[in-house]
């Protein structure tokens, strides 16, 4: 199990307020800041080629 257990809902959130989902673009409900496409991948992060750990 990953960092994301399950995809959040709607695809557009409130950078202020990341538990806000909704499906289309418009504006937060508790603060009113313009929402932005989600950037929600469903997979976890991999670290960058030769930062695995160990030497070399």
């Amino acid at each position: 199990m990953g960092i994301f257990s399950k995809k959040p809902e709607g695809n557009y959130t409130c950078e202020m307020h990341p538990e806000v989902h909704m499906d289309s673009p418009g504006k937060c409900p508790k603060c009113s800041m313009r929402l932005v496409q989600s950037k929600y991948t469903g997979k976890k992060s991999t670290p960058a080629a030769g930062k695995r750990g160990g030497c070399c």
